[in-house]
């Protein structure tokens, strides 16, 4: 057995920590942003500019995001993005205590906070190679999914306890949590985080075998829009990576309208507000749960044929929307809609798996930003066309509407793979075999 690197556990720690204080006050502030708008303007509007203004940059920085991340020092793109952003919060406190404070300013912290996360996670997420052992990415990242959903939970209602108990205080502790992630970052470099790039070769995988042929196409200099591209022509290179990135995004636009359904179905049945919190945290519960379970065993493979599990995942996630539909009862929403995170936690751990293992080191950035903003990026237009699908047609109609597409997705890539699998058989049959050729897995 080789022996790991000296300390990795430590640094390893160390990035984790950074990341969930930076991600737990940025959920804190985009859940208080929107309440201190309405509280300053009373204006619907001017609430709804600054919820664009945090979101719009998650949609259109992910993929020069990554190639900068490619180009520079992902420390340096850590610390100076934490680095700003807890500047802005600051400055949001400051002019809050001096009585200068102008609405605008809220549009502008939201939409530096979105810049300067979106840029951190790029680069977190290509910097976990750099410092974790490939025998180890499994578990890594399953701690990774359960720092986000701790995230989610406890950042989200502590938002809304903090606007409660004072103005300023969300952007206060936002940058108390920025202070703990930079010191985190700084430690991280003297600890031995250095360099751009971990040279490790990717492993054998249901792609390309030969990874210096494919990084051939992958030189320097290119246009812009063709090293846009090389994410996602990378990550359609490989079986796994492309059924997953095709799965993620479909059901990322219909859990988008499940969320708006329990929104309506919740306030329809009369549910207390506080039900209806619990109720919508779910797939963080279920997502924990899975997190912690991958991280504490010692499960270090991803199966044999790793696609079957996006198979099992897209039924396990047609059967519980089907309970969200057939049931009215907000007992077995609950379970259902935690069901669904639960699955969708353990196809993520696999996916950031697969994903830091196979790609290149030249192209994890990229590859990262194109992930994130195709199966993230989505998730707008799911809400919008949920608004709109529920007022023109009822909620029980979109309710039975969701499984119904699921089932088409799954039919759609089990097809696919159909189609592989007998592609790969008359290859074998009418083609000539090579002594060295190993056929691929399915």
């Amino acid at each position: 057995m080789a022996k790991e690197p000296d300390g990795w556990r430590f640094r390893f720690g160390l990035l984790w920590t950074g990341s969930a204080a930076s991600l737990l006050g940025a959920m804190s502030v985009t859940t208080a942003a929107p309440l201190l708008a309405f509280t300053l303007t009373r204006s619907p509007t001017f609430v709804s500019y600054v919820v664009a203004a945090g979101t719009v940059p998650s949609l259109l920085l992910h993929i020069p995001a990554g190639m900068l991340v490619d180009r520079l020092d992902h420390w340096w793109t850590m610390l100076l993005s934490q680095t700003v952003r807890t500047l802005m919060s600051l400055a949001v406190v400051l002019t809050l205590a001096a009585g200068a404070f102008r609405p605008p300013v809220l549009i502008v912290a939201a939409l530096v906070s979105g810049t300067c996360t979106t840029f951190y996670n790029v680069a977190e997420v290509t910097a976990v190679p750099s410092v974790v052992p490939a025998e180890h990415f499994q578990r890594a990242m399953a701690q990774n999914e359960g720092r986000a959903n701790g995230a989610m939970l406890l950042g989200r209602p502590l938002g809304g306890v903090l606007q409660a108990a004072g103005t300023g205080f969300p952007y206060a502790a936002d940058a108390a949590f920025g202070l703990a992630s930079t010191a985190a970052i700084l430690t991280l470099r003297s600890a031995g985080l250095r360099g751009r790039w971990n040279h490790a070769r990717p492993l054998h995988a249901d792609g390309p075998t030969d990874a210096s042929g494919i990084r051939a196409g992958f030189r320097r200099g290119g246009s812009l829009v063709g090293e846009m591209l090389e994410g996602l022509t990378w990550l359609w290179r490989y079986r796994f990576l492309r059924t997953t990135l095709i799965a993620c995004t479909a059901t990322n636009l219909l859990f988008q309208v499940v969320t708006l359904l329990l929104v309506v179905r919740a306030r329809e049945a009369g549910l207390p507000l506080a039900m209806a919190g619990v109720l919508l945290a779910a797939p963080g519960l279920g997502g924990s749960f899975v997190s912690g379970y991958v991280a504490v065993t010692r499960r270090r493979r991803f199966g044999r044929r790793p696609i079957k599990l996006v198979t099992l995942c897209m039924w396990a996630w047609l059967a519980m929307t089907i309970l969200l539909a057939a049931f009215p009862w907000a007992c077995v929403w609950m379970v259902a809609w935690g069901g669904v995170g639960f699955v969708g936690a353990r196809l993520n751990i696999a996916l950031s798996a697969y994903q830091a293992s196979r790609t290149p080191p030249e192209l994890r950035g990229r590859v990262a930003g194109t992930n994130r903003f195709v199966t993230l990026g989505i998730a707008p237009i799911g809400t919008m066309c949920g608004g709109v699908a529920i007022t023109a047609v009822g909620a029980r109609a979109v309710a039975w509407a969701v499984p119904i597409a699921i089932a088409a997705t799954g039919v759609l890539l089990w097809t696919a793979r159909r189609a592989h699998v007998l592609r790969l058989r008359r290859r074998l049959r009418h083609g000539p075999v090579r002594e060295a050729v190993v056929p691929a897995r399915v």
